[in-house]
């Protein structure tokens, strides 16, 4: 993953994702929209194959996720990586930090005010989505340097 104005964002990830499917013959990509194709229905299957492990925790994430705005998604997903890209680092885990770090991702964050940022930590603790520092650290584009 790497920094990208609206968040954390894997470019090579998303193009595999939209080339299966369409090798798969599930959809179509058009002008950021999704066509269905002949095998769309076939998709529940490989769902059910690949994430059945962890469904349970996406469908807890799909529910809690389903009545916030595009804002709240944003903030909630770039504080979630700030405070991820800190346990991995093991830099201390502060309120004022992740707020700074939050405004630090890009000039876009800049829209948001101090308040909506805080409400957007409270609601990754309060539904129980504070981070483990699971995976890599999402680091700056070598473009966005």
């Amino acid at each position: 993953y790497y920094f990208q104005a609206a968040g954390p964002y894997d470019n090579r990830f998303m193009h595999t994702i939209i080339d299966s499917f369409k090798k798969s013959k599930w959809f179509l990509e058009k002008d950021y929209k999704f066509i269905p194709l002949e095998n769309q229905t076939k998709i529940e299957g490989y769902y059910q194959g690949y994430f059945s492990p962890v469904e349970s925790k996406l469908n807890n994430l799909f529910t809690l996720l389903e009545n916030t705005t595009e804002a709240q998604a944003e903030i909630i997903a770039t504080l979630y990586a700030v405070w991820n890209n800190r346990i991995i680092s093991q830099q201390p885990i502060e309120q004022e930090a992740l707020i700074n770090d939050f405004y630090s991702w890009s000039e876009r964050k800049h829209q948001y005010t101090n308040q909506q940022v805080v409400d957007g930590l409270e609601w990754l603790k309060s539904n129980n989505f504070v981070p483990t520092g699971f995976g890599k650290l999402i680091k700056t584009a070598k473009s966005k340097k």
